[in-house]
Parts: C-alpha cells; structure tokens; sequence
C-alpha cells in the first residue's frame, strides 16, 4: 500500500488471500473506512431532509471502499461481489472464497451431447474458485433421480433401468447427503442367515 488514496498490494488471487485480507483490512483502516465493515450497523443513514448531508458522506464513504475492494481483486472473483450493495457484503463474500468456502451458483445442467438429451440436472451446485476439476457429489446425482455405478476403471452416470442382475455384496442406506454401508450390519446380516462370512 502506498501513501496515496489508490490500493497497491497484490490483487486477490485463489492463493494469497491471506495476505491480501492483512493488507486491505490495513488500507481501509486508514482511509477511516474499515467500519463499514467491522460495524454491525454500517446502514445508509434514513433519507429524511435532516440526513441530506450525513447520507451524502454515507455514499461517498460506501462508494470509496466498494472502488477499493472491487479494484483490489482478480478477475475471476468480480462475478461472485458484482451484485453486492456493501462493502460488508463484499468483505463477507470474499471471506467465504478465501477461506476455501464454496460459492451456491444455482443449477447446472449437464448434458451427454448438443441436443440436451440424457443429460443430468443437479440442484444447488456450487462453485470452487481455484478448483481446476469439475466434481460432483454422487448425492447430487442421486437426487435427481439418477443411479451411479462404480466399476474398477471407470463411473457411469445411469437412467431408465429396465433390468439389472448382480450379486448385492451390500446395502447402504442414504443419510442427508452420505450413504453409510455399516460392516457390522452386513456381519449380523450374512451371520443370521447362516452364511460364512469373512470380515
């Protein structure tokens, strides 16, 4: 940071928000802006003709930590802050990235060819900056009403099950969003019918 009014330090990346929050936070403090930050009750003062000079040195304090903060980060975070209306919601939401925190960008639609057929859709997605792989939860999936196979080499995402044959080795059941395939079930389970079991 320099002397002047303009934020010097090293923009955010996916990598340094450690540093960029130490500096930042260090610049805003000394513009005196930092409170529209910490404060709980950083709100634009009412619009009533007794607040006329006090609101417009509300918006223009606003409107200098918004310059600093938008300006002070990448490109690839500009999406996630561009509809917040305060610096706090700004902090907030940059906060949550940083700390490798996950953004709900909505719903992603994900199809097997251009005409949108077999496709899979999947509700609450989230976005990871930095992430350099697509993932997916396999509950997600399932959610939609899809089924996932594992094989050793490869996963299949399936639909429409007209028949399927297979030795059921075990049974898990679905838990919020896990599955939980319990041994000592299965033990108890292949004991009970009088079958050699093998733990």
């Amino acid at each position: 940071m320099n002397g002047g009014s303009s934020v010097s330090a090293d923009k955010l990346v996916s990598n340094n928000y450690s540093y960029w929050k130490l500096c930042m936070e260090a610049y805003l403090q000394g513009q005196d802006l930092w409170d529209l930050i910490s404060c709980d009750d950083a709100v634009i003062p009412e619009d009533t003709p007794q607040n006329a000079e006090l609101r417009r040195k509300w918006k223009i304090k606003c409107g200098k930590a918004l310059f600093a903060l938008r300006t002070s980060i990448s490109q690839e975070y500009i999406e996630h802050i561009r509809d917040a209306k305060s610096p706090k919601q700004v902090w907030e939401t940059l906060e949550r990235i940083g700390y490798g925190g996950a953004l709900k960008e909505g719903n992603l639609n994900v199809n097997k060819d251009i005409s949108n057929a077999g496709g899979v859709s999947l509700k609450d997605v989230y976005h990871v900056l930095g992430l350099k792989k697509n993932l997916t939860s396999v509950s997600h999936i399932a959610d939609s009403g899809r089924y996932v196979l594992f094989g050793p080499n490869d996963v299949k995402i399936i639909s429409n099950i007209k028949h399927l044959e297979a030795d059921v080795l075990f049974t898990g059941k679905g838990k919020d969003s896990l599955y939980v395939l319990s041994v000592s079930d299965a033990y108890v389970e292949k004991t009970g019918q009088n079958a050699s079991v093998t733990l």
